[in-house]
This record gives structure tokens, sequence and C-alpha cells, in this order.
């Protein structure tokens, strides 16, 4: 009877578990049931039995229209699922660590490359410097340098993190195994995450501390007085980076339990496929990959730049409205 129920669980494992579908595996094990019981009681070996009510009942295809499940079998028949594998995984996982890393950074360095000039017009005030504006020019060129370094940084693990949608778009299946390694990975990974979200919160409130600290002590440390934001910006950056940093890792989890997520029918999970916008040019999809993460970088420049933040929140709604735009004329839901 084992071999049975065995051979059931492998027939409905491509399905999604739908209360329709649990309804019609129960229905059909009951038949199978009846139907080994009765062949027992005619005298049949265990062998003959199991052959027959697996012969009789074992094609799901013929039956799907009695169980009510004839359009679910219908539409997984035509539909592939795609069905990822423990190294899989692991690679993901890996390719996640390390390019959380990278765009972390990149976000870091858009934040602190402020302190250029910062420190241009802090060095040419101490120190009295006659042409201003050389010492000015310079920390606006640095401040755009950093900026493309962290801007490259981003687009580059954007770019290669694109490999792994598939997980995202395309109906995935992924055994119980695998799943329990994936969730003991990220138990093992929990303390190190709580951790340094906390750090980087704490780093982010804290920020301003050193800034009110050098204004209260001027006359000791005359240069710093005026060069303080320095140090609100390098807090902010290092908070961001722990925050950014532990957040995509810690989504890369929550990516691939997703598809587990109330979809397992035998020993296997179904991702239950969502809508999603693809872009079939693939120029565009890479420029939107990481379209907000870089109005994100331009914002926070332009803001601390110019301290006009009464102004510089328009490029939200300016990026809304170029996202909708390029979102119709290149994108399309599947």
């Amino acid at each position: 009877m084992e071999t049975i129920k065995t051979y059931l669980e492998n027939m409905f494992m491509s399905y999604p578990n739908t209360s329709a579908v649990q309804k019609a595996k129960m229905e059909l094990l009951q038949m199978m049931e009846d139907k080994y019981m009765e062949l027992k009681a005619e005298g049949k070996t265990e062998n003959e039995a199991v052959g027959i009510v697996i012969s009789e009942f074992g094609n799901i295809n013929e039956l799907a229209d009695d169980l009510g499940i004839g359009n679910i079998v219908m539409e997984e028949t035509n539909e592939q699922v795609r069905k990822v594998t423990l190294e899989e995984v692991k690679g993901f996982l890996n390719s996640r660590m390390k390019l959380s890393c990278v765009m972390a950074l990149g976000i870091a360095f858009c934040i602190i490359s402020v302190c250029a000039p910062i420190f241009a017009d802090a060095y040419a005030d101490f120190y009295r410097v006659r042409d201003d504006d050389i010492a000015d020019g310079l920390g606006v060129a640095f401040m755009f340098l950093i900026i493309a370094i962290g801007v490259g940084c981003i687009v580059y693990a954007g770019i290669f993190m694109n490999k792994w949608n598939y997980l995202k778009e395309e109906r995935c299946q992924i055994d119980l195994g695998t799943v329990d390694y994936i969730k003991q990975a990220r138990e093992d990974a929990r303390i190190a995450h709580v951790l340094r979200m906390t750090i980087g919160i704490i780093l982010c409130v804290l920020s301003c501390v050193p800034v009110i600290l050098f204004d209260a002590l001027g006359r000791l440390f005359p240069f710093w007085e005026n060069a303080s934001p320095i140090f609100l910006f390098l807090f902010v950056a290092i908070g961001v980076f722990m925050i950014v940093y532990t957040s995509v890792r810690w989504g890369g989890y929550s990516i691939l339990l997703n598809i587990s997520a109330d979809e397992v029918t035998g020993n296997q999970y179904v991702y239950a496929k969502k809508e999603q916008m693809v872009y079939e040019n693939k120029t565009v999809a890479n420029i939107m990959s990481v379209y907000w993460p870089t109005v994100t970088c331009i914002y926070l420049c332009w803001s601390f730049l110019t301290f006009s933040w009464h102004i510089t929140w328009i490029i939200w709604v300016i990026a809304g409205i170029i996202e909708m735009m390029v979102k119709t004329i290149f994108g399309k839901q599947y």
C-alpha cells in the first residue's frame, strides 16, 4: 500500500497545493485503496494488486476531468516547471553574498562623495587659500569621481544578479531537502543579520553627534568645526552600508523560500507564478534593474550638495513618471 501512496505523491508533485488538487488527490487515494482491498480479497498477491491499481488509476490525464482538475492538469502540461537544484541554490546565495557587498559599497560611495567638496571648502577657509576656486574645483571633481565609482558598483551588481531572475519570473520547483537547507542557512545567518541591521541603524541615528561635539569644541578643533559634516556622512555611509548589505543577503533567503510558500504537493515545492513586468529589450532590462538605486544616489547627492531638500524631493515624482513611461513602452506583463 505504501507503494501506491508513493506513486500517488509523484503523480501530484508538479501541481499547485490548491484545495481542488488536495480534494482530487484524496478522492483518487480512496479509489485506489478500495480497489487494492478488493483485489486482495480476491486473493491477489501484493505485487499483483499494486500493479493492477497503478495500471487502472495511474494516468492522471485520463482521470483529471472526473476529479474536477482538468483545467489545472492542462495548464501544467502546457507550462514547464523548472527544477531548482541544491547547487543552484548554493550558487545563488554565494552570488547574493558577494554582490550585496558590492551594491552596499556603491551606495556608501555615493553618500560619502559629498565629503570631498566639504573638506576642500574647509581646507581653503582654514588655511586661507588665496585661490579657493581651485580647492572648490578639486573637491567637486573628486565628488563626481567617487559618485562614478559608486554608480559603477551598483550597476555591476545589478547586471550580474540578472542571471538569477528566473527564480522570480519562472515557475520553479524545489524539493523539501533543499528547503530545509535554505531554512537552516537563514537561521544560521539570523544573529549576524540582526546585529548588522542594529549597528547600521545606530550609526545613522548617531551621525549628528560628531557635528554637535565639534561645534561645541570649536576652539579646540577649529579646522574640524567647519569640516565636521564629513563625519556625519561617514557615519551615515557606514550605517547604510551595513543595512543594505545585510538586507540584500537576507532577501536572498526570502526569494528562495517564496518558491515554497504554501505550494507544496508531494515532496516538492512549486512556485505560484505571479504577474511579472518583463522587458524584452536587454538594455532596458539592465537599466531598470538598477533604476531606483541610481535615483536614490542622485537624490542624496543633489540634496546633500545643495541642501535644497524642499526642492530635491521632486526627483521621486519625475522618476516615477519615467518608470511608468518605460513600462508602458517597453514592458510586458507575464
